[in-house]
């Protein structure tokens, strides 16, 4: 059986993160995606921390979200090179792009250009704001719409100053959001026969992201407080312990019936019988005492003890790791998050990527090679479009089409 995406073609003019880890799912799900890129490429060939593959134009972000993809480098100025593009479209079922609002049509390439066409493409538009509204011209990248959006207000305590996200949460989460919204469009498509014009924001990402808080704000109009590293509950039994040594494990214990399986799981059901516990808002309004009491009964133990023992006992509960301690877990090297990925003749050739993040059982998603250097497949995506080979290296000599980037030592 085939993965759910194959035969299908992606028009990739995404770049940075949020538009090619999006492309990146269609990619893992069986889908052909052919980035068109500018003549200097994806800004993030040339990022990341390892700068000899940074210079080779395999950053190590560009790796991670462009693996299996293919690549074709065209200088979009010239008429001759959007005619390519138009052919390209033609014969796809997708475009997808995360350029400033209006940009894109300028090129020549917007929605209503594509659909003239193909009348059924699936057409994703990513920005910071979307395509619409006052703030729609506003350039945004993850650590702007962090703070536009308010999610630098919810972690920490209320006493704290903004706190970013470590991770580009907000280009993450409007990647998975335009991937989920593809899908959708994919499977309208199949079922009614129409395209689709798609419009995602990583401010409206953001906010849903922060679904606890918005959920509220939207219901209610108030705004959760801010409640450090205790869950949203506000239980004193979902927090962090440091336990003996030294380790902090986090303690989810908010409903009755599991402060019930903590005290017995933990050998305190003596706690079961003191009247200042008896209920979530007794333990509440008694939270000092309550912590000062589970603070010392964690100090008997190492983290890992804790661990295994209140989580086999049907306690919520987890140790704090690295996320390099994370990765080397067994549970998740059994899972296969990792894919293994090797780009020949690069130096560190032996790399890898993530996978998507869920498993099938059968044709689920996989890595189906390296990414591209930057118009590796230049030429055979112009021959697949019906050009001749004296008119594809009438493109090269003219700078419609850019050489292949890909070194003798990789081929």
């Amino acid at each position: 059986m085939p993965r759910p995406l194959e035969n299908l073609r992606v028009v990739d003019f995404t770049h940075a993160l949020a538009g090619p880890y999006a492309t990146n799912v269609l990619a893992q799900l069986g889908a052909e995606v052919i980035k068109v890129e500018s003549p200097h490429g994806d800004l993030f060939r040339a990022y990341g921390d390892d700068r000899e593959l940074a210079k080779l134009g395999m950053g190590i972000p560009f790796v991670g979200s462009n693996a299996g993809k293919k690549s074709v480098s065209l200088d979009l100025k010239k008429e001759e090179a959007r005619e390519i593009v138009r052919k390209l479209i033609a014969e796809s079922d997708i475009v997808v792009e995360n350029m400033r609002p209006g940009t894109i049509k300028r090129l020549g390439f917007s929605y209503e250009v594509c659909k003239e066409l193909r009348p059924d493409i699936i057409y994703c538009s990513i920005s910071g704001y979307g395509q619409e509204g006052p703030m729609r011209d506003y350039p945004a990248i993850d650590n702007v719409v962090q703070a536009t959006s308010g999610m630098m207000m919810v972690s920490g305590s209320e006493e704290d100053p903004p706190i970013r996200v470590g991770v580009p949460a907000a280009d993450t989460y409007t990647a998975t959001m335009a991937a989920l919204a593809i899908l959708a469009a994919t499977t309208q498509r199949a079922r009614f026969g129409t395209g689709q014009f798609i419009d995602v924001a990583m401010m409206d990402a953001s906010l849903i992201f922060m679904y606890g808080s918005t959920a509220q704000y939207a219901a209610t109009g108030a705004e959760h407080k801010r409640t450090g590293n205790m869950g949203f509950s506000g239980q004193p039994t979902s927090g962090l312990f440091r336990c003996s040594d030294g380790h902090l494990v986090s303690l989810g214990v908010v409903q009755h019936n599991q402060w019930v399986t903590f005290c017995k799981a933990a050998k305190r059901e003596d706690l079961l019988e003191d009247p200042r516990f008896n209920t979530i808002y007794d333990r509440i309004d008694n939270a000092p005492a309550l912590v000062e009491i589970i603070e010392q009964l964690f100090l008997t133990k190492t983290g890992e003890e804790w661990e295994r023992q209140l989580s086999l006992g049907g306690v919520p509960c987890g140790m704090i790791r690295t996320v390099s301690e994370a990765m080397e877990l067994e549970q998740v090297k059994q899972r296969n998050l990792r894919v293994p990925l090797n780009i020949p003749g690069m130096p560190n050739a032996d790399l890898g990527v993530l996978g998507t993040g869920f498993l099938f059982a059968e044709d689920g998603p996989a890595v189906d090679g390296p990414p591209p250097f930057l118009s590796e497949n230049g030429e055979e995506i112009l021959s697949m479009l019906g050009y001749s080979n004296q008119q594809i290296a009438d493109f090269l000599a003219s700078g419609i089409l850019q050489p292949s980037k890909k070194p003798e030592t990789a081929k």
